[in-house]
């Protein structure tokens, strides 16, 4: 089996979707986090990121191997500094924890891994939703940060091939 991730992640979660370079009808996707719990303080905010690196770190260990991830780059909310340095180290507790397991992995651009998968850069929610749902069949009820990992890993595969 030879594993490739795709991770979308927020401030609350971490959403992977794993694909099988090795058998293409090979796909399931995980959920760390409780996006309803918000933390209230600056010591919940910290809690929160510990939480969701454990729970990546068991995630990662119970998959293994995992040949290939690709994690989408923080992006740079306008007007919201603080989301956008909690996204940052959502992030880096993501890069972390593949580096500490060996695997290999790279960060990719919203708009790089949309046009890699979509052949669109600037694929809408309601495109990349249609997309992924044409193209693994997913259902139509799932969290939009599915849909968006569906794509990641799409074009996680498309370089690894």
């Amino acid at each position: 089996m030879r594993r490739i991730w795709g991770i979308d992640y927020d401030t609350f979660q971490i959403t992977v979707f794993e694909l099988d370079l090795d058998d293409p009808d090979h796909m399931e996707y995980f959920v760390v986090g409780d996006p309803k719990k918000r933390p209230k303080n600056a010591k919940q905010i910290d809690a929160r990121l510990y939480d969701l690196r454990d729970g990546f770190k068991r995630l990662v260990f119970s998959r293994m191997p995992v040949a290939f991830a690709y994690v989408e780059e923080p992006v740079a909310v306008p007007h919201g500094v603080l989301t956008t340095i909690r996204q940052s180290a959502v992030w880096a507790a993501i890069r972390l924890v593949l580096n500490d397991k060996g695997v290999r992995c790279m960060s990719v651009n919203v708009s790089t891994w949309k046009k890699e998968a979509l052949l669109n850069g600037r694929a809408t929610k309601d495109e990349i939703k249609d997309w992924a749902m044409t193209v693994f069949g997913l259902p139509p009820n799932l969290p939009q940060d599915v849909f968006d990992a569906a794509g990641i890993a799409a074009a996680a595969r498309k370089n690894m091939q």
